[in-house]
């Protein structure tokens, strides 16, 4: 008895196996339907990766957008389009079945999904950099616009404010006019005493120390978003030399993929640095 339900199980298995492996379709003119469609989908979806998709990553170099739409292009060139041919001129169910059997245009077309996801994130992840230096530049105007020493101009690199105007030979401090011997004269702005002379940050040896230390880590920031920077291009470069035609490929896309996770980790922890950084210096 329990020979016979292992066999009937043994049965069941194959007629499973049989029944998966076979076509969902009954005639040649029905096969070559469904697998010229399975092939049309990924020329629609290699056609809007090449035409819409990747012209979207705005902060990767064009050289690296050109590569990758060069990827799609030529799978789409010498695998799908031959193979959607090929499908067109079989002659017969089983001539269809063994060009199918034999053609592998799926590993191809899941080391591009994984190549552009790559450049996705690599896109938003520099996107993050590019707002990160905005903010450092935005607050080393800030302070070049309150500290009174030349060397924050000369070392920051920006354009200094000027708070001295001509005005009334009559100085009178409190009434909105910046005379000669006056450097503001705003009863009404923080950064301007009762004797209409501006409030520097480096004036107070407790703040300078302060300011210079947020200045500090702001340009280590600044350098470590540089070489993250380096470190993208550098693996989005190597990308382009893969054969994503070959399994290898998927496993070596992963390993940048978790490259670029830990790269993306180390972004987000210097961003939030960043930020307190800017906190310390707008509070002082």
């Amino acid at each position: 008895m329990k020979k016979i339900i292992f066999l009937s199980f043994i049965f069941i298995a194959l007629i499973l196996v049989t029944s998966s492996s076979k076509a969902a379709c009954v005639n040649l003119t029905e096969c070559k339907t469904l697998y010229s469609d399975r092939v049309q989908n990924k020329i629609d979806s290699t056609n809007t990766a090449i035409n819409s998709t990747i012209n979207s990553y705005d902060n990767i170099n064009t050289q690296i957008q050109d590569d990758l739409i060069a990827d799609w292009q030529a799978y789409q060139d010498n695998q799908l389009t031959p193979l959607l041919t090929a499908i067109s001129n079989s002659t017969s169910e089983s001539a269809l079945f063994d060009l199918i059997n034999s053609t592998d245009v799926t590993t191809t077309h899941v080391a591009l999904i994984q190549s552009t996801n790559y450049h996705y994130d690599a896109n938003q992840i520099v996107s993050n950099i590019q707002d990160s230096y905005t903010l450092i530049n935005e607050t080393f105007d800030y302070v070049i616009g309150h500290t009174r020493a030349s060397s924050y101009q000369n070392s920051l690199s920006l354009i200094p404010i000027a708070y001295a105007a001509k005005g009334d030979p009559k100085t009178v401090c409190g009434d909105s006019i910046v005379d000669k011997s006056e450097e503001c004269d705003d009863p009404n702005d923080v950064w301007c005493t009762s004797e209409c002379n501006v409030i520097y940050l480096d004036d107070d040896k407790t703040l300078k120390g302060s300011l210079d230390g947020s200045i500090s880590n702001m340009e280590s920031e600044q350098s470590s978003f540089d070489a993250y920077i380096i470190e993208i291009d550098t693996q989005l470069t190597a990308i382009t030399r893969l054969d994503l035609s070959s399994n290898v490929s998927l496993s070596t896309l992963q390993s940048y993929q978790s490259d670029l996770d830990v790269i993306r980790t180390n972004v987000n922890n210097a961003i939030l640095q960043l930020l307190g950084d800017v906190e310390n210096i707008i509070t002082l």
